[in-house]
């Protein structure tokens, strides 16, 4: 694991490696701390348990496979984009733009 995940629905975690910590000021693990707390709030993590229910049945369909990884795009930049308004409510745009 190279980057944060959350791991679980239910009860869920946001695991961090080790060495991804080490590598990270104070600043950074808060927006990578808040980018993974949106996929918690977006349910992500459900809807990525049903992508791979239809990957194993559709394993075959390469369409399948090209929808899920525009799908992980799409997530990621509306995660990126809720860290963002949420950043805009309450830090400079230094801040922001850093994040960006």
């Amino acid at each position: 694991m190279q980057s944060p995940v959350v791991f679980g629905y239910i009860k869920p975690s946001i695991l961090f490696p080790t060495r991804f910590l080490r590598n990270m000021d104070k600043n950074r693990v808060k927006n990578v701390l808040l980018h993974e707390m949106c996929h918690i709030k977006r349910h992500d993590i459900l809807v990525n348990y049903i992508w791979m229910l239809a990957k194993a049945i559709h394993w075959f369909n390469p369409l399948v496979w090209i929808a899920y990884k525009m799908y992980q795009d799409d997530v990621e930049l509306c995660c990126d984009q809720m860290v963002v308004n949420h950043l805009n409510e309450h830090l400079s745009e230094n801040e922001r733009l850093e994040y960006g």
